[in-house]
């Protein structure tokens, strides 16, 4: 179970770039109105039915495999793994969300706080959690998409200290550029042992 991190989010920009924000990530249920971030930069089609972690199919132990609706399991073939990390750098759906949100499960329990317009600018506060860490990729891509400034105040469970971060971050391409290819580096070297 991770440490939870919980997140205070401002988002402020012009009336138009705030409303198509909030046209992305809003989803409307039967009866409530959900807010996830994560639709701003959806995690590939070709990674969202993978299920990863150990299982026995047919008497072959897999890493990586594919559910069917009627419950069948599907074992991911190392042609396909290998495509997909040549793709996207992982075949791993939770090595994706990190490469790409700066954590896993993106945010979670979203929720909005407050929205008010003011001389033109509209302010967004949205309330969530994340899991061990602020979602930083996955709001600095927001940031960046929609022309916004994001200040996130956040602490992590079992911390006391509150950090703030602002959005976009300069330099942040290169800074996550690293922080992917460090992750790949890890990723090798685990399964290479």
């Amino acid at each position: 179970m991770p440490n939870i991190c919980r997140n205070n989010a401002l988002i402020t920009g012009n009336l138009a770039d705030v409303s198509k924000f909030m046209d992305t990530i809003t989803k409307y249920d039967e009866q409530d109105i959900i807010y996830d971030f994560t639709q701003c930069n959806p995690i590939p089609k070709e990674l969202d039915n993978v299920h990863q972690g150990a299982i026995t199919i047919d008497g072959v132990r897999c890493d990586a495999w594919y559910e069917d609706e009627d419950g069948t399991t599907r074992p991911m073939l190392d042609m396909t793994k290998a495509e997909l990390i040549e793709k996207y750098g992982t075949y791993e759906p939770i090595d994706w969300q990190y490469d790409y949100w700066g954590t896993k499960w993106g945010d979670m329990s979203t929720e909005l706080v407050s929205d008010r317009t003011t001389d033109g600018k509209r302010t967004v506060h949205f309330w969530f959690e994340s899991a061990w860490g602020q979602p930083y990729m996955l709001l600095h891509d927001i940031a960046t998409k929609y022309n916004l400034t994001i200040t996130n105040t956040f602490v992590v469970e079992f911390e006391e200290e509150e950090t703030v971060t602002t959005y976009p971050i300069k330099n942040a391409e290169e800074i996550f550029n690293g922080v992917r290819k460090d992750n790949a580096n890890m990723r090798m070297k685990i399964r290479s042992s």
